[in-house]
């Protein structure tokens, strides 16, 4: 059977699912349309499919092209109602001090140039440096989104947005000494791209940053960009302060309608660290991540779970940059959503 049949009937007998696995998608996507080509066919067949059922092609092609995956060690994982939930360190992910410098430099010199409710797409060259596994001469995982959230200083107003646009949510009602709500957000901070992204960006991006500093570039999302937004998967969520700056954030995301199975996977630097909870009941895990890219600090404790709420399935995770909050006090948060 040819390999493009092979990976049609693993498509056709497999369920939807979604992946969020960054830009491997599009990576092998490239790669396929490139076989495709090679033999004289179509290379639209793949890109033309659901994305959410990318991750069945993403299996078979690492199975074809590579025939091995990262090297990486699981760190936890989580399983509900056909949610999947993977964390695996790797030394891939592994950043010195000063490449994490340079990277959240590069991604807050966008973000304050950004209006609230812009985004942009950016490349960055530290990020690029990560590979797909046997394919270390090919485009890396440079493309990142980024937004600058509207804030909703009324948690009231934020209720009623996600409540009418995502799910009810449980939200906290104990708090760590100290701590008060400052606002709440409908859209990440740092979202996920598509192949459609990549195709359009990323290439044109590393140009241009090799053409001037060799180290970052970007560019505002067009109004095309917004219209392709899938609503679901953004993360809603909730950000508490204390006087000395300290935050807790809750995360929610909720499984997209449609969608029968969802496959989410974390990388981390191998350094990171993993412990099993319980949470209101449910398992989950408190992990440490000191190579950290996606906030101001490079530094993450997280604990996650899953829980199911009126019939949807929600993904919750409260989580801080800060080292001064302790693991106990994301547990007291966490044990009180109500």
């Amino acid at each position: 059977m040819s390999i493009e049949n092979r990976l049609k009937l693993a498509f056709k007998q497999s369920a939807v699912q979604l992946n969020q696995s960054h830009q491997l998608d599009s990576r092998i996507e490239q790669l396929f349309d490139k076989f495709s080509q090679a033999k004289g066919n179509s290379p639209k067949w793949f890109s033309n499919q659901n994305k959410f059922a990318r991750v069945v092609i993403i299996a078979a092609c690492f199975l074809i092209f590579s025939g091995f995956a990262y090297a990486s060690t699981l760190l936890y994982h989580l399983n509900l109602n056909n949610i999947n939930i993977k964390a695996s360190k790797d030394s891939q992910f592994n950043f010195s001090q000063k490449q994490l410098d340079e990277i959240i430099g590069s991604r807050n010199e966008v973000k304050k140039q950004l209006s609230p409710g812009e985004s942009a797409f950016v490349f960055i060259s530290e990020v690029d440096r990560i590979k797909i596994p046997g394919i270390l001469d090919g485009p890396g995982m440079g493309l990142i989104k980024v937004s600058n959230p509207q804030p909703y200083s009324d948690i009231n107003q934020w209720k009623e947005l996600t409540k009418k646009n995502f799910a009810e949510f449980k939200m906290p009602t104990a708090l760590p000494a100290g701590f008060t709500f400052t606002s709440g957000e409908i859209e990440q901070t740092n979202g996920i791209t598509d192949s459609y992204d990549d195709r359009k960006y990323y290439k044109i991006l590393k140009d241009k940053a090799l053409a001037a500093n060799g180290k970052m570039a970007w560019q505002k999302a067009d109004s095309e960009d917004y219209s392709r937004q899938v609503k679901d998967l953004n993360k809603p969520r909730l950000i508490y302060t204390n006087s000395y700056n300290d935050q807790i954030e809750v995360n929610y995301t909720v499984k997209p309608l449609g969608v029968t199975n969802m496959n989410i996977t974390f990388m981390m630097g191998d350094s990171s660290t993993a412990d099993k909870v319980r949470v209101a009941g449910f398992d989950g895990y408190y992990t440490v991540n000191n190579k950290f890219i996606f906030n101001d600090t490079g530094y993450m404790q997280d604990i996650n779970w899953l829980e199911q709420v009126n019939g949807q399935t929600i993904i919750y995770h409260v989580t801080t940059p800060s080292k001064h909050v302790t693991k106990e006090d994301l547990l007291l948060v966490a044990n009180n959503l109500k």
